[in-house]
Order: structure tokens, then sequence, then C-alpha cells
């Protein structure tokens, strides 16, 4: 475990320990054969999408399936470092499995959309809004106005960025803002793996890249894919400051509160929420992270910033002051509705904290699949099912992350987030729209469901036989 010197800075040495012993369970955990299923499953999807296209004249297509190379290959060395930081090959099958991951939810939903919907959806409307941006993006005018700078509009200006950089391919929006929802999703993996060492990192990364919901709705021009990027900073940042790295945190917290705000600052609220939860913990024998000339730099900052999250989330919602009514009214109505929602349903909306259970049991699980009436209803019923199963089998986690509230800082920063999550999200009455709205829930939930400390018992995956990394030799 990590220990802090006399200065209040964490020794550099103990944190390497930390990694390594992290490290150590990725390379002792029987993993490759899941790798390697989806090396073959996303080549055969990639290459299959990219000769579609050039067959069928679609060669917007292929350009799509071309950026997707590119972004793997900056993904590569981005692996490569924190293989190293684990010494671990394993961490980079992972890492790499799962921007390829990332890469087949993208096409899926860019399928989905274009059978199923015919087109339709926001992400139709980013694409226009894309295009139109694209040429004067290139020659640096700025000065188009295409609405408000923040939610909508911001998305709208952030795809003319995509389309001035890649070209104008709406499967090229989708890869690349897949790719930012896989960085947000690798982000909360390594804040795991910070900010609670000790637990089943190898559980832990594995739902983060191969839950299908992470997978499918974070990876297509949205809110969603954006907002789990900006998760992904804030929660690295949590775990950076609760483990006495006090500058890396307070700006990674700062650059993701930043992403979060551009689009949905209510959510950056939440994050605020759990950070000030976290500020009540520490781990036995550790000085707290918040002691010494650090506490007023940090209680500055925290409080400036969730100042500014106030004031930003109260113009988003269009309320004087932020009141439980007020933001599920302005919440509910201001919703974007598509061809992608679902059926309707009577919420459970906290009033009290007797409502929790059935709160969270809806915003975390719904719909069940006698409520489910289309084909994303039914997937999302079922993998609410599994999830259920799930934290059955995960009883021990749960009741280790009970023990450990008041001693693992990330833990209690989760917990504030996941209640705050349910609180502000219960009074959503669309089970199309929950579904992608749990995208910003599911990462911080899974981190309950993978506390269990290492060999208190192994994990369900016994998925075949290690072999060889292709990259093993570079990253030892």
């Amino acid at each position: 475990m990590a220990t802090v010197d006399s200065l209040g800075e964490i020794d550099p040495d103990d944190l390497s320990d930390d990694l390594a012993v992290a490290g150590s369970e990725l390379n002792g955990a029987p993993q490759s054969g899941l790798y390697l299923a989806v090396y073959i499953v996303g080549g055969v999807v990639l290459i299959g999408t990219a000769l579609y296209g050039v067959a069928s004249g679609q060669l917007d297509l292929a350009a799509g399936v071309l950026v997707s190379a590119i972004l793997f290959g900056l993904t590569s060395p981005i692996a490569r470092y924190f293989s190293r930081r684990d010494q671990s090959a394993a961490t980079y099958s992972l890492i790499m499995a799962g921007v390829i991951a990332k890469f087949v939810g993208s096409i899926m939903r860019y399928l989905v959309l274009e059978t199923i919907y015919r087109g339709s959806g926001d992400s139709l409307g980013y694409h226009l809004y894309g295009k139109q941006l694209a040429s004067p993006y290139r020659h640096f005018n700025f000065g188009v106005n295409v609405g408000p700078t923040t939610g909508t509009g911001f998305i709208r200006r952030l795809i003319g960025v995509v389309y001035a950089m890649f070209g104008v391919s709406r499967l090229t929006g989708f890869f690349v803002f897949g790719w930012f929802g896989f960085l947000g999703a690798l982000l909360l993996w390594r804040a795991f793996v910070i900010g609670y060492p000790e637990g089943n990192v190898t559980r832990y990364g594995r739902l983060v890249f191969f839950l299908p919901s992470l997978m499918y709705w974070p990876s297509a021009v949205g809110k969603e894919a954006w907002m789990v990027f900006g998760i992904g900073w804030a929660s690295y940042g949590v775990a950076n400051l609760t483990s006495h790295r006090r500058v890396r945190g307070m700006v990674a917290i700062m650059l993701g509160i930043s992403v979060m705000v551009s689009t949905r600052p209510h959510v950056a609220l939440i994050v605020v929420v759990g950070l000030m939860l976290s500020f009540l913990s520490r781990r036995p024998g550790e000085r707290s992270p918040f002691s010494g000339w650090a506490t007023i730099v940090v209680v500055v900052v925290v409080v400036g910033g969730s100042l500014v999250v106030v004031q930003k989330t109260q113009k988003f919602l269009g309320v004087g002051t932020i009141t439980q009514e007020s933001v599920d009214t302005k919440l509910v109505g201001t919703q974007d509705r598509t061809a992608e929602g679902g059926s309707q349903f009577s919420p459970v909306v906290v009033h009290s904290p007797k409502d929790l259970p059935l709160a969270f049991a809806t915003v975390a699980y719904r719909p069940f699949p006698w409520e489910a009436h289309s084909l994303q209803g039914g997937a999302a019923a079922i993998e609410g099912l599994l999830l259920i199963g799930l934290t059955i089998r995960s009883h021990s986690s749960v009741r280790q992350a009970l023990k450990s509230v008041r001693r693992a800082p990330y833990v209690t920063y989760a917990l504030g987030y996941l209640l705050a999550f349910v609180v502000a999200f219960s009074s959503f009455s669309n089970f199309g729209i929950l579904a992608r709205q749990r995208s910003q829930l599911l990462p911080i939930y899974l981190v309950f469901l993978s506390l269990t400390v290492r060999g208190e018992h192994e994990d369900e995956e016994s998925l075949g036989e290690d072999i060889p990394d292709p990259a093993s030799h570079g990253t030892q």
C-alpha cells in the first residue's frame, strides 16, 4: 500500500508497488481467450464494413474504417504506457481489446440507426450541422451560429471540428465519438486501479470495456460518449487527489468537470457531490489527503468550482434555484425525444430515503422483460437481469463496499455519485431515454461489484489459456 511522507506527498516507489500488484493480477488471470475473440470478431466486422463500403459505392463507410485504424494506432502507445506502469503485458491486451470492442459498438449503433430507425435520431441532426460547419472550420471561421455554446449546441460544434479534421462521414463521427467514450472507460479503469488497487481490477476492466450498454450507447455522435469522457477524467482526478497526487488530481477533475459542464452541467454537479463526500474518508493509518496546506487549496478550488457548476446548472436548466422539483420538471421536459426512445412508464421519484431502493432498481435495471416492447428494450431488459445476477453473485464485493466507505475515499466518491445520480434521474419516465442515460451511471456502479479482495475468491471468467501478447516484448 502506498505511504505518505512528511510533506503529505505519496511515495512514488510505494505507488509503483500498488500498480505492480494490480498488474500481477492481470497477468495471473485467464484472459487471452476473451481478447483473442474480440480481436477476431472486431477485425472481421471492421474489414467487412470497409469492403461493403467499397463494393456498394459508399466510400464514406470505408473512410470511417480508415479513421478507426488511425484511432487504433493512437491507442497503442497509450496502452503501452499503462502496460509499463503495471508491469503487465495483459494491460496492453485489455486496452487494445477494449478499443476494438468500442468500434464494434459504433458500427452496431450505426447499423441500428440506419436499418431500424432509417437514419433518424439525434446523431442525424448533429451530422447535418457538422456537415455545415466542416468547411468554415477548416478555414478557421468559428463564427457560425448553431445555437447555445452548451448542451446540444456544443455537440454540434464538436462534430464540426471532427469533420473538419477527418472529413465528412457519419461513420467517422461515430468512431471518433466512440473513441471519446473508450478513453472515458479507460480513465475510469485507471481510477479504480489507483483508488482501490486491492480490488478486482481484472473484473472491473472487463466490465467497463465489454458490458454491452457501455459498448453500445456511448459509441455514436451524441452527448453520452462525451459525458463518459468527462466522467472518466473527473473520476481519474478524484482517485489521484485522494491518493495524495494533488496537482494531477485537481487538473484532471477540472478538465472532467469542464467537459461535463459543456454538455450536461447537472451531471457535473453529481460528481461534485461525490467528491465532497470523499473528503470524509481516509485509509487506516494514512493522513487525510486534504490535510495541512493542501486543505486550503483544495477547499478553495472545490468550493469555487462547485459554485460555478451550480451556476451553470441553473442556467442550463433555466431554474432560479436547484431543488428536486425544479430539476425533475426541467430534466423530464427537455430530454431529446427521438426514434430511439422506448416506452413510457410510471417512474419512482425520490422524495425521501424510503424511495431510494425502488428508484435505484428502476434507474439501474429496468425495463424488466415484461416491460420491453422493442428490440433495444429487450436487449436492455436482458442486460438488466444479468446485472441483477452479477450483483447477487458479487454479494461479498457489496459487503466489502459497505466496509470500505469510510476508509477508501474513491469508494465513498462512487457511493455519493451513485446516490445523487439515482435521485436526479429517478423522474425519467421513458425506458429508451433512461437506457441511454444509464451509461453515465454504470461505470460507477460497477465499482461496487469489483471490490472483493483478490484471493478471497476467483472471478467467474475462465476464458482460455494465455497466448503470447503481440506487444509483450515491448511492454515489460
